[in-house]
């Protein structure tokens, strides 16, 4: 799995994983030439098994680059082979390997997993107060049935979380989101529904930027 944002300071940073026999490791690169040339920032074994991966990058302020920190969400596990019971988590690091933090946002309901990610800032708008979030979704171990979507923000960095449950009853997958900023900041999420084996679609999702109540 990858993926790739561009910073505010104009450097293009990208996460990987990496398969090293049961575990897997994340990398992070960045490369100040538009892609020409990479060099790792740093190299990270988390002992379980990662299912998926998605990044952003925010500036605590853009006129210190410097300041700007990757953030990366993955979904982990203890089960290898069906990632049962994976939990969400974040780290964020400086954008020369420094000042690193790891920390768990949630665990799913006993017997669901947490399976599709999807980062999501307001950074694009603020230049120092910038929020930033996740939204996920959670299904059974079992069946695979998405059981609900959920949406975590933090207003702090990553210090302390707050979440909401969207509880859409359909089986949404891949979620994809973005920030929207107005008068009622909200967040938009493309989901890929599926009524049976062979017939799924596209819906669109919206929420507060303050988790809380939805729309579908």
């Amino acid at each position: 799995m990858i993926d790739m944002k561009m910073g505010e300071d104009n450097k293009l940073y990208s996460v990987v994983s990496v398969l090293e026999g049961s575990y897997t490791s994340l990398r992070i690169f960045k490369s100040t030439d538009y892609g020409v040339s990479w060099g790792m920032i740093i190299g990270l074994g988390l002992g379980d098994r990662i299912s998926n991966i998605s990044m952003t990058v925010e500036s605590k302020s853009n006129m210190n680059p410097d300041s700007t920190r990757v953030i990366v969400f993955d979904t982990n596990s203890e089960d290898f082979i069906n990632f049962s019971n994976s939990t969400i988590n974040y780290f964020s690091l400086r954008n020369d390997g420094e000042y690193y933090q790891y920390g768990q946002i949630t665990a799913p309901e006993p017997g669901n997993e947490i399976t599709g990610i999807s980062a999501v800032s307001d950074g694009a708008y603020y230049q120092s107060a910038t929020y930033f979030g996740v939204v996920c979704t959670e299904a059974d171990n079992i069946t695979g049935q998405t059981e609900k979507i959920r949406f975590f923000r933090t207003i702090d960095w990553g210090a302390t979380w707050v979440g909401s449950v969207l509880n859409t009853f359909q089986n949404d997958k891949y979620p994809s989101a973005a920030y929207k900023e107005g008068s009622g900041d909200s967040v938009y999420i493309a989901v890929e529904r599926n009524f049976d084996t062979l017939q799924s679609q596209l819906r669109i999702i919206t929420t507060p930027w303050l988790p809380s109540n939805f729309k579908w």
